[in-house]
């Protein structure tokens, strides 16, 4: 007889999508699973630093629907109690189809409501839905999940005790390897200028203001490969007669030490990307510079989000729409850094 629940959770990527999921592994673990996690192969590094997480399978997206089948049989093994189909894409249809568990919740896309707030800004969604971690865990209470649905007018009150610990824990080599390269990182504020569509990033000159304006002197800047505006940010910033500390570590770490060099800083300032979600994984404090995209709120208690109250937004789940504004960027353009300015003082006190 089997004595221990087994639980799966499907959610294939992306690096944000998956640190703010990380959060249903923890409210799992904590009502006594085994859980099983499905993700894609690039992104294996990331849920591997759950402690909450027993075991993770991943899927080469490169080996396509033979790929998916050759997991799914070795998944069907392992007799699963619950099913959580964080992604609800065609190929986590298929997942929870085959391996037939006698529970099934499903993270709803909500494709009506989004495409009434996008279009038209009817807002039909709840406050919390806007913080992106509490849209995964929003449905086990819809659900019904061991009767939690009694907590559904107040999921703020139910889950805030989730958030007062981290999701992940990076380990120790990780961190003292970013010590040995910046000596200074338990002195620094982390920020991050990048998002993957341009319409969430902060301008850059703003970016500039904030740090030169700062009477803080310790900054590391973080990114992709990709993000030659980092090191142009922490070049300029450098080459000017004071006494900044500033070096951009953008495209030169891995994901985990990206998340080593977010955990030992003081916090982060970021726009509303994977890093932002981050800090929220680590229980760590950050200003979120909220643009355009919706569900991108960071929930850990101490973390502020910033964003502008105007009737065009949020317009896109992600960004990548074009502004509604006759002001190209308004919502962003609208945080000044003074104002960024006054939450860091008020953090660094």
């Amino acid at each position: 007889m089997k004595t221990v629940k087994k639980a799966l959770i499907v959610r294939f990527s992306s690096f944000g999508d998956i640190l703010q999921c990380l959060w249903a592994a923890k409210f799992l673990k904590e009502r006594g699973y085994e859980i099983t996690w499905l993700v894609r192969s690039d992104f294996k590094e990331i849920v591997s630093l759950s402690p909450y997480i027993d075991q993770v399978v991943s899927l080469d997206r490169r080996l396509g629907f033979k790929g998916l089948q050759k997991v799914i049989k070795q998944l069907s093994i392992l007799d699963f109690d619950l099913v959580y189909d964080a992604h609800n894409n065609l190929r986590s249809f298929f997942v929870r189809l085959r391996l037939k568990a006698p529970q099934v919740i499903v993270r709803p896309k909500s494709r009506i409501r989004r495409w009434l707030l996008f279009r038209f800004q009817k807002n039909l969604f709840d406050p919390e839905e806007f913080h992106g971690a509490m849209t995964y865990l929003i449905p086990f209470l819809r659900s019904n999940f061991e009767t939690c649905a009694v907590y559904l007018d107040q999921p703020k009150a139910f889950f805030d005790p989730l958030f007062e610990t981290p999701a992940i824990m990076v380990p120790s080599e990780t961190k003292l390897k970013l010590t040995q390269m910046v000596p200074w990182i338990h002195h620094a504020v982390a920020i991050v200028p990048v998002a993957a569509w341009p319409l969430k990033r902060w301008p850059q000159e703003y970016w500039k203001s904030l740090i030169l304006e700062s009477s803080h002197k310790y900054w590391i800047v973080l990114g992709g490969g990709s993000d030659q505006h980092c090191h142009e940010l922490a070049a300029d910033c450098s080459s000017l007669e004071n006494d900044i500390h500033i070096i951009s570590l953008a495209g030169k770490l891995t994901l985990t030490e990206s998340l080593a060099a977010t955990s030992l800083t003081k916090l982060a300032v970021s726009n509303d990307t994977g890093l932002l979600h981050a800090q929220d994984a680590l229980s760590k404090p950050s200003i979120g510079l909220i643009g355009p995209s919706a569900f991108g709120e960071t929930s850990f208690k101490d973390s502020v989000n910033l964003k502008a109250s105007l009737w065009c937004r949020p317009c896109s789940k992600d960004g990548r729409s074009r502004c509604k504004n006759p002001e190209t960027q308004k919502c962003l353009k609208s945080i000044k850094p003074t104002e960024v300015q006054n939450e860091l003082t008020r953090y660094l006190r």
